[in-house]
C-alpha cells in the first residue's frame, strides 16, 4: 500500500486555524487522489476536531524490521489518525491482529 504520512503537525501561532485547515488540506488531498493518509500521536482530541479518524493504541500495529539485522522495533506508544482511501487499508488494517510491517523506522 501507498499510504500518505502525516508527521510533526506544530503551530507557532496556536488558535489561529492553521493546524486544522492544514488537515482540511490533506483530507481535500486524500478525497481527490483516493489515499490513505495515516499518522501516529498521543494528542488525538485536536485531530478528531479537525476532521480525523482516531484508533487508540493503534501505533503498536506498525512494526518496523531492519533489513539489515532483521531485528524488528515496535513503537507501543500512540494512538492512530487517520482519513481512509479508496484502498481501505485502514479497514483492512482493523480486521485482523497480523502485524503491519514498514519500512520507516520509529523515532
Amino acid at each position: 500500500y501507498k499510504i500518505l504520512g502525516i508527521c510533526s503537525i506544530i503551530s507557532i501561532e496556536k488558535g489561529k486555524g492553521y493546524g486544522k485547515t492544514l488537515i482540511h488540506t490533506m483530507i481535500k488531498y486524500s478525497k481527490k487522489t483516493g489515499k490513505t493518509i495515516l499518522g501516529f500521536t498521543n494528542q488525538t482530541k485536536f485531530f478528531k476536531k479537525a476532521g480525523l479518524k482516531t484508533k487508540n493504541n493503534f501505533t503498536s500495529r506498525f512494526i518496523y524490521k531492519n533489513p539489515d539485522t532483521g531485528k524488528e522495533i515496535i513503537d507501543n506508544e500512540g494512538d492512530g489518525i487517520y482519513y481512509e482511501g479508496k484502498d481501505n487499508f485502514i479497514k483492512k488494517t482493523l480486521s485482523t491482529k497480523l502485524p503491519i510491517y514498514i519500512n520507516v523506522i520509529p523515532w
